[in-house]
């Protein structure tokens, strides 16, 4: 296999390496005699010394077997005998041949010594390099994996014409020859493209179709490289989310749950553990975390955050020295898509409508007896573009989306009597109209400055906002351990008279709320990465609020009336049915709004409410990477600090309550 990639690209035989001289040591050969071309490497690979001969040199050429417990050097000596191969370099690291024909030209190595081998690896299929790609030298330990733009550095390269090999799931392998001069960068960039686009068809009637989602092979090769245990997901694995919803997103993800209020997902659960032992960032900055369901904690909500000009999520189920320790249930990072990532221009707008099976074309009329539309549009555009020769990369995506829901609602409690007597004591009816509405913007720069130094800002922002109209109705005959039903009432025939109390009444509950929730974050860096160091100075700052409002938008944050005295059946089919029958049998007719609140004094029933939470969040994070090799095999030292800050206040407003009653019977 290695022999036939060696002559197609007409590259040096090179082998595997290991850091400490192996002349001294013994090792057990096993060669048949055959082409120098296969036998070359062979012994290499069974020694686990690095050999390299020019291409040209070996065409043609054939070796004896060797067989037997020996030296590396006596088995190479012994391999080459009678062949026009020579020994011409051998620093105990790297065994050069040459031919004893002539001298190499051009294009078979240049010099003994090593060089380096950089460039970018392109993704054919979506127009996007490639992060985490293998690249390695054939025949060799030396390998990378591409950056987040595609970028790859391989050093330690030995000169001469040599093949690059490129591995990514889900694509085509790709091969490419990088002529290396010692002490010099050879630049290579390498094409990678999708089965498809090479496919062929068994015959005419036959279509063979290999392929797979890209965000699930970058998820795959993510995890390949990852230090720690992690799950990477690609925004385009789901396609458009209505809200971009992160929540919406991250319930496919394996290894979470989440948390719910009526249908929307509010935090987030992994292993287990409480949402506050999990921390979100964006692009490794943290984010503020006052929202409406955490107004003086750490924990984040779905509310602050949107799917945007998020390229992928990543849950990090262990934590690496970037992270901050404080997350014992693991962090989730939102990681933005930036221009650097395409080549060329990207323009996208997309305009659709949100409608839920609810909705209808029509306006309707609410509880606040206002006529509202129950489908909203949406839309959505992305912009990405690369200046100043490469060096400046902008991405910008921002979105609208609105939704209306019609959370209806019947509940039936039951009272469990001390004689074993089960019977319902409430039933309770709610139209609940929900309307949500989200503008997110992401936008990212990137400035490469020269070759090893780049400057980068990621930023997003987020306005959630939430409007519902909750009207309650309860007709309430008893409690949990007692029942105003009659002796005969069964779950589904109920009789209940007048008892000349509250105990019995029809009670209605009008809650009209609203919610704003908008977000900010912005995060500068700096990096530094040459061959085996990297430096990334990280700079953050979010907020995040929550503000609650009733009277300044024209309404009460609660009104409550009631009925009391009064006497009524109810009737349905079955214990498992919602279909009741209700007739008034004794006191003032519940059809007439004007017999509210007049029997008994309800006290207090008019309530509002206005409020507002803040925090924000400051961080700097320094971090530090090395790669070096010992006796051969490669280590990776992670290390740095980071320091977060946190200013802001609870929950702070005013409510106030006050009687609106009808004035007592006469």
């Amino acid at each position: 296999m290695h022999s036939r990639h060696f002559l197609r690209c007409g590259a040096a035989v090179v082998a595997l390496a290991i850091a400490a001289p192996a002349a001294a040591q013994e090792r057990i050969f096993d060669i048949p005699a055959q082409p120098a071309v296969r036998a070359i490497p062979e012994l290499a690979r069974q020694a686990q010394v690095q050999i390299v001969a020019p291409a040209r040199d070996l065409q043609g050429i054939s070796t004896p077997a060797v067989k037997g417990r020996m030296d590396v050097r006596t088995a190479l000596r012994r391999l080459i005998a009678g062949t026009p191969l020579r020994i011409d370099t051998d620093d105990g690291q790297i065994i050069t041949l040459r031919s004893s024909t002539g001298a190499s030209t051009a294009g078979q190595v240049q010099s003994a010594g090593t060089g380096s081998v950089r460039g970018r690896v392109f993704n054919t299929a979506t127009g996007e390099y490639v992060r985490n790609a293998e690249v390695r030298v054939e025949g060799t330990t030396i390998g990378a994996l591409s950056d987040d733009d595609g970028d790859f550095r391989l050093t330690g390269v030995p000169a001469g014409e040599m093949t690059v090999v490129v591995r990514y799931t889900g694509l085509q392998e790709a091969r490419a020859v990088a002529n290396v001069v010692a002490g010099e960068v050879a630049m290579l960039d390498v094409q990678l493209q999708a089965f498809s686009d090479t496919a062929s068809v068994a015959d005419d009637n036959e279509l063979v179709v290999t392929a797979i989602r890209s965000g699930q092979a970058s998820a795959i090769m993510e995890r390949r490289a990852a230090p720690n245990a992690k799950n990477v997901v690609a925004a385009d694995n789901f396609g458009a989310l209505t809200m971009g919803d992160v929540g919406e997103f991250m319930k496919n993800m394996p290894g979470i749950s989440l948390d719910y209020t009526e249908v929307d997902a509010t935090a987030v659960r992994i292993g287990g553990l409480d949402p506050k032992y999990s921390t979100f960032t964006t692009d490794g900055a943290r984010m503020a975390t006052a929202t409406s369901n955490n107004n003086n904690g750490r924990q984040n909500s779905f509310e602050q955050m949107s799917i945007t000009g998020v390229d992928s999520i990543e849950l990090n189920n262990t934590l690496t020295a970037s992270m901050d320790a404080d997350s014992p249930g693991g962090n989730i990072n939102l990681r933005s898509k930036y221009a650097f990532q395409r080549k060329g221009r990207l323009l996208r707008f997309q305009l659709g409508g949100v409608g839920t099976s609810d909705s209808g074309l029509s306006s309707a009329y609410f509880p606040d007896d206002k006529k509202h539309a129950r489908i909203y549009p949406s839309a959505q555009i992305g912009y990405a573009d690369v200046f100043l020769d490469g060096t400046l990369g902008v991405a910008f995506n921002a979105s609208y989306n609105a939704n209306y829901v019609q959370q209806d609602r019947i509940q039936t409690d039951w009272s469990y009597l001390a004689n074993g007597r089960v019977i319902p004591y409430q039933v309770m009816w709610r139209p609940g109209p929900k309307f949500t509405h989200r503008e997110a913007a992401n936008l990212s720069v990137d400035y490469k400055a020269s070759d090893k130094l780049t400057l980068s800002l990621r930023s997003n922002y987020s306005f959630y906002d939430v409007e519902y109209f909750n009207q309650y109705t309860f007709l309430i005959f008893g409690t949990t351990t007692s029942t105003r039903a009659t002796a005969d009432s069964t779950p589904t025939h109920i009789v209940v008279n007048p008892n000349g109390t509250t105990a019995t009444r029809l009670h209605t509950q009008y809650s009209h709320r609203y919610a704003g929730t908008p977000a900010w974050l912005v995060a500068p860096k700096i990096e530094y990465k040459d061959d085996s160091f990297e430096a990334v100075l990280r700079g953050s700052y979010s907020s995040s609020e929550f503000n609650f409002r009733d009277n300044s938008k024209g309404f009460f944050q609660r009104t409550d009336s009631w009925l009391t005295r009064i006497g009524f059946t109810m009737d349905r089919p079955s214990v498992d049915s919602n279909e009741w029958t209700l007739t008034q049998t004794a006191g003032r007719p519940w059809g007439d709004p004007a017999n509210f609140n007049r029997d008994d004094d309800i006290g207090n029933n008019i309530r509002t409410s206005e409020s507002n939470a803040v925090n924000e969040m400051y961080g700097g994070n320094l971090d530090l990477k090395k790669k070096f090799d010992v006796a051969g095999v490669p280590f990776t030292l992670l290390g740095g600090g980071g320091c977060v800050a946190t200013t802001g206040a609870p929950m702070k407003g005013r409510s106030t309550s006050s009687n609106m009653s009808a004035p007592p019977a006469t």
